[in-house]
């Protein structure tokens, strides 16, 4: 199986084969075979990632490798998977096939809560030891174009800043 790994920080100086262009917090790859990326400082807004070209798979892992907090958790209110206009593909039937930790007995951070539309709810992990990751599926393949990541709204804790994401 082919195994598509994205991933970027902007402590990394070597990206001079990578374009990037960031207008509104929207982040465009000009060449995907890059694996180099990074959430731009924490607030409560989303952030979206749009693909240069689409990727396609049935299984889909966001890995949290840092976090702007020293808590060492990771956290998401909401996890969109975008078309290539950008808007959020809803019809996908996504579940959370695999997790490395969720909170579930200080708070409702239960894996479900980033795809269950409310941004009022989040996966929150509940180990302190990075990285932390979530993996999505489909029942089908799909053709994805990017993705928006919705940061916990109610505090900063488990803020993503560096991330790494697979496709398969």
């Amino acid at each position: 199986q082919k195994l598509l790994f994205i991933y970027f920080s902007f402590i990394h100086h070597n990206i001079s084969s990578l374009v990037i262009y960031i207008k509104s917090k929207t982040i465009i790859f000009k060449y995907i075979n890059i694996y180099l990326l990074h959430f731009i400082p924490p607030d409560d807004a989303a952030q979206v990632v749009m693909f240069k070209e689409p990727v396609r798979g049935s299984f889909f892992t966001l890995e949290a490798t840092r976090t702007y907090d020293s808590k060492d958790l990771a956290s998401i209110a909401e996890f969109d998977f975008l078309d290539k206009d950008g808007n959020p593909m809803t019809a996908l039937n996504l579940t959370v096939s695999g997790v490395d930790s969720e909170e579930e007995v200080r708070e409702d951070g239960v894996a479900e809560n980033a795809i269950d539309g409310q941004v009022e709810a989040f996966w929150l992990t509940s180990s302190r030891t990075l990285p932390h990751w979530i993996e999505f599926c489909s029942p089908d393949k799909v053709e994805v174009h990017g993705f928006r990541y919705t940061p916990r709204q109610t505090k900063s804790t488990g803020r993503i800043c560096d991330w790494k994401f697979y496709v398969r």
